[in-house]
């Protein structure tokens, strides 16, 4: 499966629509998300988002969140 990796995902509104895009494809179902932001706050609130946008969409990915490459 594919990895795909948002730097800076803290900014939420558009990982919000990044990652309700990319759950669309069934392709990509199953892949590892993963989110990394300096800002830990903001970063929770976007691996939630991500959360419920792929249960939304039945993608099942594995989401990963860090403030550390």
């Amino acid at each position: 499966m594919a990895k795909i990796a948002f730097i800076g995902a803290g900014s939420t509104v558009f990982a919000r629509n990044l990652l309700q895009d990319l759950f669309t494809f069934s392709e990509l179902h199953g892949s590892t998300i993963a989110l990394m932001d300096i800002d830990p706050v903001r970063l929770a609130d976007t691996e939630t988002i991500a959360h419920l946008l792929a249960d939304n969409a039945g993608a099942h990915p594995t989401i990963e969140a860090t403030t550390d490459l």
